[in-house]
């Protein structure tokens, strides 16, 4: 604050501006992870006990998570498989209840600096052999 001479009082406001030219690709990777959908493309029961799940291709992750369960809160009979090539597009999974519907999800993760990111639930609901 500054006065004039006549009583007028005149406040100066500095803005600091920082310009980086470094870019931040972490965050970037991040949140195009966590943005991403992955598509279930195709969920089968070929045969008797097992479900077939095939999914599209995710960019710039790690891996899958792949989550099965009973109910479609995911709540009763919970089982997790994690997927840690990041080629791989299907997953049978076994040693499920005959004539018993089953609720799969699936989503990407990718792994940055000791933290798990991870993107946006797909799900299906399958009704076993």
């Amino acid at each position: 604050e500054r006065s004039r001479g006549r009583g007028d009082v005149y406040k100066r406001q500095v803005k600091d501006i920082v310009i980086s030219t470094k870019k931040n690709t972490d965050t970037n990777v991040i949140s195009s992870v966590q943005k991403q959908k992955l598509k279930i493309t195709k969920i089968t029961s070929p045969k008797a006990k097992t479900i077939l799940l095939k999914w599209k291709k995710a960019t710039g992750t790690n891996g899958y998570q792949i989550q099965y369960a009973t109910n479609s809160k995911f709540t009763r009979g919970r089982k997790t498989v994690i997927i840690k090539n990041r080629s791989t597009v299907s997953k049978t999974i076994k040693k499920l209840k005959r004539k018993k519907t089953y609720y799969v999800r699936i989503r990407a993760y990718k792994k940055l600096k000791g933290r798990t990111y991870f993107s946006k639930w797909s799900s299906k609901k399958i009704r076993c052999k």
